[in-house]
């Protein structure tokens, strides 16, 4: 009886221990948290999450749509046409479907450059923040610094690395956009040249393929 209360007991005991933990981890985290609103603010504090999770998401979402979108425009930029339409039997039907495929790779192309800019500009004006944020993040680490105050310069040296990676981040996602934009660009002139070209002189090259 008595092995049994000391379990009983033994068991109570160590359930408290966790709880005490796990209430000491979330009274840490809200502390932290409270911290972190005071230093920042809290608009700022949301926005900066936001960007950073938009910037893994859009960059997400982007690849994927750009891959689909310039594997597409590749593939009808490298087309020979003349060979395509002699091998048709109804060329007059096969140049109308190749013109209307151009035609709305196009439109897609040029919604996309267009996403592709404001994603730019999201990422510019991300970097300024990121660098103005490290600017006063360096500065109140000096004035730690000379008030010995330790806490304060272990603080704001967390956050001027938090503000470099955030800089940098977006510096990179940048070059990356402008790569996709130049790419994009590239296939877009060579489509709407082809374009261009067989819809202006539509009529003649069917002729010559009936004769």
């Amino acid at each position: 009886m008595k092995k049994l209360i000391y379990t009983l007991l033994s068991l109570c005991l160590l359930v408290s221990c966790f709880r005490w933990v796990a209430f000491s981890q979330s009274l840490n985290n809200a502390i932290a948290d409270m911290e972190l609103l005071k230093y920042y603010g809290v608009v700022p504090l949301l926005l900066n999450v936001h960007i950073e999770i938009w910037m893994w998401e859009a960059w997400d979402e982007t690849i994927a749509s750009y891959s689909s979108l310039v594997q597409n425009m590749k593939y009808y930029a490298d087309v020979d046409v003349v060979s395509y339409l002699k091998q048709s039997i109804s060329p007059e039907s096969s140049l109308d479907s190749y013109l209307k495929k151009i035609w709305t790779l196009l439109n897609t192309a040029n919604s996309f450059l267009v996403y592709l800019n404001n994603s730019k500009e999201n990422l510019v004006q991300n970097k300024e923040n990121c660098d103005t944020a490290k600017e006063v993040s360096d500065k109140n680490f000096g004035l730690a610094l000379k008030d010995f105050d330790s806490a304060s310069m272990e603080k704001n040296l967390q956050v001027s690395l938090e503000k470099e990676k955030c800089s940098v981040e977006s510096r990179i996602f940048y070059n990356a956009y402008v790569k996709m934009e130049s790419q994009i660009i590239y296939y877009y002139n060579v489509l709407q040249n082809k374009y261009d070209y067989f819809y202006t002189n539509k009529y003649d090259i069917i002729q010559l393929m009936r004769n």
